[in-house]
């Protein structure tokens, strides 16, 4: 696990996620995956992407340690950011995302909604999407102060304000493993320098 935040604990997860800061990293109870560890956590993978070379990605979400879905992305030769894209995406539980129109799928998203993945919106009633983490804005971004959004149905983007519902945290994991053949070579070498 490479990070995670939680459902209901206020942060900017954005600064958290871009920063090269490291969060709760000494804690192993951080690496559950129901939220008895009511906080955040980020690996020093995050900031040192680059150089730790995952070959690929995955975001899933959680509910009382129950995994509700999942997407995968390939991860080779990406950054901290641009492997969380729709062309880099190598499956996803809705089925109409690969050939629906995605206006926005970033990290950084917008209107303070990161993980996010949505159609154009122009109006709370007209917040069409799959994904997000957020803690502003429409009515049903408020009940928590920090919180993860998904499409209920897991097949196709739904309007916000009556189908999303929520996941008790969201974790990114990557694979460093390339084949038999030196497989964690850059993943061992990042160690060897960064806890040198």
């Amino acid at each position: 696990m490479l990070f995670k935040v939680v459902s209901g604990v206020s942060a900017d997860i954005y600064q958290l996620w871009s920063s090269s800061d490291t969060l709760n990293e000494d804690k192993t109870e951080a690496l559950n995956v129901n939220s008895s560890f009511r906080r955040h956590y980020k690996n020093r993978l995050v900031p040192n992407w680059k150089t730790a070379s995952p070959k690929e990605a995955r975001v899933a979400l959680y509910k009382d340690d129950n995994e509700l879905l999942s997407m995968v992305f390939n991860a080779s030769n990406s950054d901290n950011e641009n492997w969380f894209s729709k062309n880099r995406m190598i499956f996803s539980p809705w089925t109409d995302l690969k050939d629906e129109y995605a206006f926005y799928f970033s990290i950084i998203g917008r209107y303070r909604r990161f993980f996010y993945i949505s159609k154009p919106d122009a109006t709370c009633s007209g917040d069409d999407g799959w994904l997000m983490s957020t803690y502003v804005g429409c009515a049903y971004e408020s009940r928590f102060p920090e919180q993860l959004c998904y499409t209920v149905n897991c097949k196709q983007a739904q309007n916000g304000v009556s189908t999303k519902t929520l996941a008790s945290q969201m974790s990114c994991w990557c694979t460093y493993v390339d084949g038999p053949e030196g497989a964690n070579d850059s993943l061992t070498t990042f160690f060897q320098e960064v806890l040198a």
